[in-house]
């Protein structure tokens, strides 16, 4: 008898001791894949995109990952990515982003990059799990990386790369992704916005909006809210996400507007300005073109909401109108920031009204500023339209790309200093890409709510 009742005590104390031992793997909203038309598009525009991210796939799974970062090599678990600062972290978290983007939307193509589909999803998978098992929240305090000024934005790249991929994941990682989501996005719960000018226009940081930087902040946190929507901390990232997007491309006449915006009064909340009210940014200490199309950074917010079959929120658009029409149409003693030929046609030519730091051969992030323009309207009555600009920057992309049989894209810092340069431009293609896949099919829809 005393035997029996020892016996059922252990039984009852496994089966309270058992949730302490066992980690319960994250509820994740899932992306209802086979509710999706995913066939690669066939149109002349996204033919372009397809055809950059095919080549660009080669140089990512051949030299990108053998050579320049040789990771090939690594026999361990996890890579070792050497550092945690962003120039050893950001580039990486793009290509993951790139690949389970190409995996999951069929456009990867082993042909072109003699690399077998399978190989490069392990790639995919090897750099996702190592991103998030390396982040402070699963490594530590001392050896990850994470808490950095960007880092929430390098974060969400890994993350949107893990739920592409999910269901190819194992629950080690799905817990480390979780719990570096969840770690990142909690460092805004009572974060302080901050803005170039404040309301009576007086400049808090000189030469230097905060408006990329509050936007790729909301990019983890919408992610964040999305993907774990069962947190407790969920709706508090969300409402911080409809804030932060606000704030970034705010004007000066914006402080004072009675606009409501997904359940936000503009001169209720606003408490400064990161937009000059002409549409222009001011970064670097100068007028910056870059920093103006950088309104990406918001926009993308726009995919989280249409893979998981909600309506998308108004403020990822928010003042993105503005932007495109002084990159089109306004002046700077004759000559717009969009170079037409003389017979008033788009060019590949950007015109830079105080210089260019980064380097004048890009193309990429105005290409998807374009591509951001004609999915949602931004070019309404313009001549050329964003579909034009569009264009041309596909047949200059694809011819520089051309110049290097490896897939790479520029051939010196001259072209682009930053140091992410090629990982940056396959991200920024993928994200036209998915734009044009969902207006192709529809997908996007928006409400004004504030409730998430």
């Amino acid at each position: 008898m005393l035997f029996k009742r020892i016996f059922f005590f252990f039984i009852l104390l496994l089966a309270f001791i058992k949730p302490t031992l066992i980690c319960a793997e994250p509820i994740v909203t899932p992306i209802h894949w086979e509710h999706l038309h995913t066939n690669v598009l066939t149109d002349s525009l996204a033919r372009q995109a397809v055809t950059l991210l095919q080549n660009g796939l080669k140089y990512a799974v051949n030299d990108w990952y053998d050579k320049i970062k040789g990771f090939k090599n690594q026999t361990g678990t996890y890579l070792n990515f050497k550092g945690n600062t962003e120039h050893y972290i950001r580039p990486v978290s793009h290509m993951a982003f790139v690949l389970a983007a190409s995996l999951r939307f069929h456009i990867y193509d082993e042909t072109v990059t003699n690399v077998p589909k399978t190989d490069a999803q392990n790639i995919a998978i090897k750099l996702i799990s190592s991103l998030a098992y390396r982040h402070k929240a699963c490594c530590g305090e001392k050896e990850g990386w994470g808490n950095l000024w960007q880092s929430a934005w390098w974060a969400s790249q890994t993350a949107f790369a893990a739920w592409m991929l999910w269901d190819e994941l194992d629950n080690d990682t799905r817990s480390h992704i979780y719990d570096m989501t969840v770690y990142e996005a909690n460092r805004f719960l009572n974060y302080e916005i901050p803005y170039y000018k404040d309301k009576s226009g007086k400049v808090i940081y000189k030469g230097d909006s905060k408006s990329e930087e509050n936007a790729w902040n909301s990019d983890l946190l919408v992610l964040a809210a999305i993907m774990f929507p069962q947190h407790p901390h969920a709706a508090i990232w969300h409402q911080r996400a409809l804030e932060l997007q606000l704030s970034a491309y705010a004007s000066p006449t914006d402080i004072n507007s009675h606009k409501k915006i997904n359940g936000i009064r503009l001169k209720d909340f606003l408490q400064g300005s990161n937009m000059e009210e002409n549409g222009t940014i001011v970064n670097h200490g100068i007028i910056h073109v870059d920093y103006m199309v950088a309104f990406m950074q918001n926009a993308i917010n726009v995919l989280p909401y249409t893979l998981a079959g909600k309506k998308a929120k108004k403020v990822s658009l928010f003042n993105g109108n503005r932007i495109y029409n002084a990159l089109n149409n306004l002046s700077f003693n004759g000559q717009t920031m969009y170079i037409r030929n003389e017979k008033g046609e788009a060019t590949c030519h950007m015109f830079f009204p105080e210089g260019n730091d980064w380097g004048t051969g890009r193309q990429s992030n105005y290409w998807l500023m374009d591509v951001i323009a004609h999915c949602f309207g931004f070019d309404k009555g313009m001549k050329p339209t964003a579909a034009d600009w569009m264009w041309v920057r596909g047949k200059e992309m694809i011819r520089m790309q051309q110049r290097n049989a490896n897939g790479a894209y520029y051939q010196s810092k001259n072209e682009n200093s930053f140091s992410s340069r090629e990982e940056f431009l396959l991200a920024e293609i993928t994200f036209g890409y998915l734009f044009l896949w969902a207006d192709a099919n529809q997908y996007t829809h928006f409400n004004n709510s504030g409730k998430f």
